[in-house]
């Protein structure tokens, strides 16, 4: 069986990444936020009011030096965590871009160009629905501020960044780069 043969939507479907891609960029941001801010709360609550002691053990100092580390080093990378997944995620639909140029007709390009301005306008949506929770909720955007400034500001700029990666996006798959050597010598002569 050849299942080479219909290709039609593999272009279309990078395209719709773009739209998913900004979803799962939101809901992380919200939810990594969410368990940072969680975490602050139980390392709060175990270091108690100071020299807290329980039988002969100081309960302030045992749980800076086991819980309180981990929260420490949640914190301080919870910014590069943030931005590399969705780098990743721009990253991985340029792969799929690239690997599937052969596949595209020219007369997608069309279809493409209107699913890059369709995924700017669901960005935009998207992007002020995070400001607006940024805006209302203030223990939420405290936690995302100081420890997710730069994932913060990737959502922000979120209609930008899905335009930018879109028509990059586009140019990489319908581009003649060619995907194989006898290609390569067809195309040189």
């Amino acid at each position: 069986m050849n299942l080479k043969r219909n290709k039609k939507g593999s272009v279309p479907i990078l395209m719709i990444g773009l739209i998913v891609l900004g979803i799962i960029g939101f809901v992380f941001v919200l939810a990594y936020s969410m368990f940072i801010g969680a975490m602050n709360q139980v390392n709060t609550a175990l270091r108690g009011n100071g020299n807290e002691m329980v039988g002969q053990v100081n309960l302030t100092s045992s749980t800076d030096s086991t819980f309180g580390m981990f929260n420490t080093g949640l914190q301080n990378s919870a910014n590069l965590i943030g931005i590399v997944v969705m780098f990743g995620m721009f990253i991985g639909l340029m792969i799929s871009a690239y690997f599937r140029r052969s596949e595209s007709k020219i007369i997608f390009i069309f279809l493409d160009i209107f699913l890059v301005v369709i995924a700017y306008i669901f960005s935009s949506y998207i992007s002020n629905i995070y400001e607006e929770s940024i805006l209302t909720v203030s223990d939420l955007s405290t936690d995302i501020v100081s420890y997710m400034p730069g994932a913060s500001q990737f959502l922000l700029k979120l209609p930008v960044i899905v335009f930018i990666v879109g028509v990059i996006i586009l140019i990489i798959s319908h581009s003649a780069i060619p995907s194989n050597r006898e290609d390569e010598t067809f195309i040189s002569g």
